[in-house]
């Protein structure tokens, strides 16, 4: 973010954190009990490795999936609106007030969880 490459914070620790939160609260304990600060460091290093790890994997994906419907919206001969109804999806079969979601987004979004 500091050299403008992101817009938004990309780092969700808390998701490793709560994968790992047997550790994390033996971790914290080591650091009540003993004192233990290197362990607690140690974790939490690898906590933001993986995450940073796991953000770029993501932003590629959604990179990679936004370009390929770009493509498709692109490259058609229908109307751009026709053809982003077949990547967007309705999520409720209602007329009014109908929600729609970019479902191969929320997919990628939703991985793990």
């Amino acid at each position: 973010m500091e050299q403008k490459l992101l817009s938004h914070e990309t780092l969700y620790i808390s998701y490793f954190l709560k994968q790992n939160r047997i550790e994390y609260y033996d971790r914290l304990m080591e650091v009540r009990t003993k004192g233990n600060f290197e362990q607690w460091v140690k974790f939490f290093l690898r906590a933001i490795y993986e995450s940073a790890q796991d953000a770029v994997q993501t932003i590629e994906e959604l990179v990679k999936l936004h370009d390929k419907n770009a493509d498709v919206v692109k490259n058609t001969g229908k109307a751009a609106k026709t053809v982003m109804m077949a990547i967007l999806k309705q999520t409720e079969n209602v007329q009014r007030n109908r929600v729609i979601a970019y479902e191969g987004y929320l997919q990628i979004l939703r991985r793990d969880t």
